[in-house]
C-alpha cells in the first residue's frame, strides 16, 4: 500500500516530459555524468533530473537522508518501484 510521496506520483508519461525539459537545459559533462549513473545504479533519466536540480550538489544530495523521502537517501529509494516513483515525484516537486 502507497502511503508516501509515490501515491501521488504524476505518472511515467509526465516524468519522461520532465526528463526531456531536463535534459534539454542541461548541460551534464561526460565523466561526471557515468560517475552519477553508476551511483544512481543504472538510472539515466534520474541522473540527468538530479543534476538538473542540483548541479555541483548532486553526489551530496542522492547520499543524504530526505525528509521528502521519508528519511530515506536518494540511493535507498532505488530499491523498489514504488520508491522510485517516490523520489521520482520529489525530484518533479522540487523548486
Amino acid at each position: 500500500m502507497n502511503q508516501g510521496l509515490e501515491q501521488y506520483y504524476s505518472g511515467d508519461e509526465n516524468w519522461q516530459d520532465f526528463v526531456k525539459i531536463a535534459e534539454q537545459n542541461t548541460c551534464l559533462p561526460d565523466d561526471y555524468k557515468m560517475k552519477i549513473v553508476q551511483a544512481l545504479k543504472g538510472h539515466y533519466d534520474i541522473a540527468i533530473v538530479v543534476y538538473y536540480r542540483l548541479l555541483d550538489e548532486s553526489f551530496e544530495w542522492i547520499y543524504k537522508k530526505n525528509p521528502a523521502l521519508e528519511n530515506l537517501t536518494p540511493i535507498e529509494c532505488l530499491e523498489t518501484p514504488d520508491l522510485i516513483e517516490r523520489l521520482k515525484e520529489a525530484l518533479m516537486r522540487m523548486p
